[in-house]
């Protein structure tokens, strides 16, 4: 199994970058078109809950240790 991690691309001039999110690159093909390119950056918590999901933190703790 390869374990090479991809945190950020780089298309080296072939396609221009619009924008570079929390775990997606994004590429403009052409005027209509977009490139989405997901990389191995992992986000979490980006929304504030009112109601507090137990399974959230052994969820990203199992994420972390197989990382």
């Amino acid at each position: 199994m390869d374990n090479t991690v991809i945190t950020e691309t780089d298309l080296a001039g072939a396609l221009p970058l619009v924008a570079r999110g929390k775990v997606r690159d994004l590429y403009a093909i052409d005027d209509q078109t977009l490139l989405f390119v997901a990389t191995d950056r992992i986000s979490a918590y980006d929304v504030i809950m009112k109601n507090v999901l137990s399974l959230i933190p052994s969820s990203l703790g199992i994420l972390l240790m197989h990382h």
